[in-house]
């Protein structure tokens, strides 16, 4: 089975409030198969960024939040 193909949120103050979500997903197809990524390390940018690393592709992933909400145009 495999297993770390997706990165999870957890609510945390000092201890868990509640369960995680996924966050960060589709590196592992459904059913399986073939893996797309696999993300490694976690790191927060000064610019305040989610930063991924990916070591089965290579990549390192910015993830910011842009102040719009879901579905809007920025």
């Amino acid at each position: 089975m495999k297993v770390g193909y997706a990165v999870w949120w957890m609510p945390w103050d000092g201890q868990p409030i509640g369960d995680p979500v996924p966050f960060a997903t589709g590196f592992l197809p459904e059913g399986g198969g073939n893996a797309l990524g696999r993300p490694a390390g976690l790191a927060v940018g000064a610019d305040g960024a989610l930063y991924i690393s990916d070591d089965k592709a290579g990549f390192i992933y910015r993830i910011a939040y842009s102040g719009a909400g879901a579905g809007s145009k920025p």
